[in-house]
């Protein structure tokens, strides 16, 4: 991506005065100048028609020398050369608006001359905000939060600017408003003959569009229909003059040339009030000219294959519209087609933004008196063009690529743009759109996965006795994976969860509710009352809540609503699931009598549920070491190629994953009657965590090589022990199986 230029913008030019850029950038600079030019009328006789056409021209001057600044800083600053850019359609439409509702509001109370430089004024002031948001934006690097307006808000957005475009048109051309108090007199056959053919015309160049994206499709159709207006004006017999005091043409135009800034008495005209009056309007204007600059920078990255550095895009268009809206011109930024044209002609250049700057300024300095001919219903046809693509693209093609609830937020908002105003419509479509988020992200459950303490067990190993136990009362305890951000809308759900799990209970009565809070990004202050009645409910069922991964703000906002860690209370909180489980483990053996804390599993106990024979078990047991461990001591090392199996008698060991940054994990913890290091004996392979003893332990250790002499000299014995190892992998498989089909379900 290009650097921002060192050299300035008289650098920039020199840089790039040789023949292989100067010649393509000057065509597609001038095309892209005319384009633009042609479609600035357009705008200015929007904004200014009805009883403000007679003030035309100081409109055209400011849109005019817009377009010199736009596209001059477009070439400067942009991120990517063969840029162009003026005035655009979307704060267009909304400045027709603006101007209206103060031509209503002044037009008793001042001269023509008055009203008009108000509405310029006020023209002025919204682009001058856009400007400052802009460059805001992009002096902070959050330009990226506009990308999160929602998408169907966005279309509606677009479709009313489509809608206002369409009216503007027929006011252009007809002077008379699109809506139903006019009907009546839109269809007198004199009225109709005004805006009838530029719909029509309208019609044919998106007809035409759709057929060919060539550059040249737009000034065609405008030179051929300009033709056809006046070989039908002099065919009927009237003439250029007649067909301007008819209404056909633009008028208020000066002879020579444009450029007709205000001049200091002027401001004396202005009616601040009436401006500041618009506030909402100015403030709809800043919405939908940083939604448009997002869309259309997004296309254009795509259309020309290349990133823009958005942040620095907005502060090149933010500076370009602060200067232009000095001059009273309509906001503007970057035109995709015209930028696209340029580098589909081989001119990515900054030539570009240079060249149709000049084209700007020509047209601005030398008056070209051609303009006053420009047919009116050429201009409306653009218009009525411009808004017939923003409607078949987010009216019609968007009824078949967007959901019906989507969709429906698309239409809410053309129906409330079309019928009350724009800024009501952009308010309506955001809370719409809320709404809508809020009923959606209320169907996502917030229950992840849902298991019973039957199927997942803790990470720690304990004595067949104690799993058998576990795996006949571990039905009381419900787990709950939690995920997503809790509100009203979902933390609803997860109590109704909880109740009917209580309710339903089939073999066991529920006693112990785990929520696992590992996976969840936010908790809304509205989900608190759904835990307070969760509490409510838990204290009359005598359930016991526990939480694990709770994040300490999340803790602090369930302490407020009355959630009390106590070591016998119901509500208790642990730093993970697998903490949790083993505390509702430890309380479930604990009420079925089973004194695993201080429990002693001989070597003998345990193998003879595997070894039946007591000779065989008598005659294995003078392979194994005994050890008597202090707590702390290490068994197994991380890395290293140790040989043993140890079985523990009694105490307590843990299996530890050492990784990078000095960080432990625990993997299990074993206790009585569990057996560690099954792979290091067979393999030798080196260890991949490393086990400590938690407690004072008994241990009885095998080795590899009393092993080899357990297999020469009393090879019954050792089949006996491979059998036994066999089962106890089997089983500790089956129970892996079962809790990863418990997790899948």
């Amino acid at each position: 991506m290009d650097g921002e230029p060192k050299s300035g913008l008289i650098g920039t030019i020199r840089g790039e005065l040789e023949p292989r850029k100067l010649l393509p950038g000057f065509t597609a600079g001038t095309v892209a100048g005319i384009i633009q030019i042609s479609v600035c009328l357009s705008f200015a006789a929007m904004v200014f028609s009805g009883n403000l056409s007679p003030s035309l021209s100081i409109c055209l001057s400011a849109m005019l020398a817009g377009g010199v600044i736009l596209n001059i800083f477009a070439a400067a600053r942009s991120s990517a050369p063969g840029i162009s850019a003026a005035p655009q359609d979307g704060p267009a439409a909304v400045s027709a608006v603006l101007a209206a509702s103060i031509a209503a509001a002044a037009a008793a109370e001042a001269g023509s001359r008055g009203t008009a430089v108000t509405v310029l004024a006020a023209v002025a002031a919204s682009t001058v905000l856009t400007g400052v948001f802009f460059w805001a934006f992009g002096v902070l690097r959050v330009g990226g939060l506009v990308r999160f307006i929602p998408y169907p808000v966005i279309g509606g957005f677009l479709a009313g600017t489509g809608w206002l475009l369409f009216q503007g048109s027929v006011k252009v051309m007809a002077d008379v408003p699109l809506d139903p108090a006019h009907a009546a007199g839109l269809f007198n056959p004199g009225t109709l003959l005004k805006w009838g053919p530029g719909i029509g015309f309208g019609f044919l160049i998106f007809i035409g569009k759709r057929l060919s994206s060539h550059y040249l499709v737009l000034p065609a159709m405008l030179a051929a229909a300009g033709a056809a207006f006046y070989a039908v004006v002099y065919a009927t017999g009237h003439s250029a003059a007649e067909a301007e005091e008819a209404g056909y043409l633009l008028a208020g135009l000066p002879s020579g040339v444009l450029f007709d800034p205000l001049a200091l008495s002027d401001f004396g005209l202005i009616d601040w009030k009436a401006v500041l009056f618009e506030t909402g309007n100015l403030a709809t204007l800043v919405i939908v000219s940083l939604v448009q600059f997002l869309l259309y920078i997004s296309g254009l990255e795509i259309s020309i294959k290349r990133d823009l550095d958005l942040d620095r895009e907005l502060r090149a268009a933010g500076t370009a519209n602060i200067a232009a809206g000095a001059l009273g011109s309509v906001a503007g930024y970057p035109w995709p087609s015209t930028s696209i044209l340029a580098h589909r002609m081989g001119a990515k250049s900054r030539l570009v933004g240079i060249f149709s700057a000049a084209v700007f300024a020509f047209c601005l300095f030398s008056g070209v008196p051609v303009l006053q001919y420009f047919p009116k219903m050429l201009l409306g046809g653009i218009l009525a063009y411009l808004g017939l693509a923003f409607l078949a693209e987010w009216v019609v093609e968007a009824a078949f690529r967007l959901p019906r609830s989507d969709y429906s937020i698309v239409l809410l908002i053309l129906a409330v743009i079309g019928s009350i105003g724009f800024l009501e419509g952009v308010a309506v479509g955001l809370v719409g759109a809320v709404a809508l988020f809020v009923v959606k992200y209320s169907r996502i459950r917030v229950i992840k996965i849902a298991l019973s303490g039957s199927d997942y067990r803790s990470n720690r190993d304990r004595a067949p006795r104690h799993m058998k136990i576990l795996k006949e009362k571990g039905g009381g305890i419900s787990i709950l994976k939690l995920q997503g951000f809790i509100f009203f809308g979902t933390a609803d759900g997860l109590l109704k969860e909880i109740r009917n799990r209580a309710s339903h209970a089939a073999a066991q009565a529920l006693r112990y509710a785990v929520l696992d809070f590992r996976q969840v990004t936010g908790l809304d202050s509205s989900a608190l009352l759904s835990f307070a009645k969760l509490r409510q409910f838990a204290e009359a069922q005598d359930i016991r809540i526990v939480f694990a991964g709770l994040r300490h703000d999340f803790e602090a906002q369930l302490v407020k609503t009355g959630f009390e860690w106590k070591d016998e209370g119901l509500f208790h909180a642990f730093p993970d699931l697998d903490r949790a489980m083993e505390w509702c483990e430890e309380r479930i053996l604990v009420e079925a009598e089973a004194t695993f804390t201080s429990d002693r599993a001989s070597l003998e106990e345990f193998l003879k549920d595997y070894i039946p024979s007591s000779d065989l078990l008598g005659r294995l047991k003078l392979y194994f070491e005994k050890e008597n461990l202090e707590a702390g001591r290490t068994l197994i090392i991380q890395g290293q190629n140790s040989r043993e199996l140890y079985y523990v008698e009694s105490g307590m060991v843990t299996v530890v994953l050492d990784i990078p940054g000095g960080k432990r994990i625990r993997l299990r913890t074993m206790g009585a009657g569990t057996v560690v290091g099954e792979t290091g004996l067979y393999m030798g392979s080196p260890r991949t965590a490393s086990v400590i003893t938690d407690a004072p332990s008994v241990v009885f250790k095998l080795t590899q090589d009393s092993l080899r002499k357990m297999e020469t000299e009393a090879p019954e014995v050792a089949a006996a022990f491979h059998h036994f190892l066999v089962r106890h992998l089997a089983e500790r498989l089956i129970q892996a199986n079962q809790t990863m089909q418990a997790l899948v379900e």
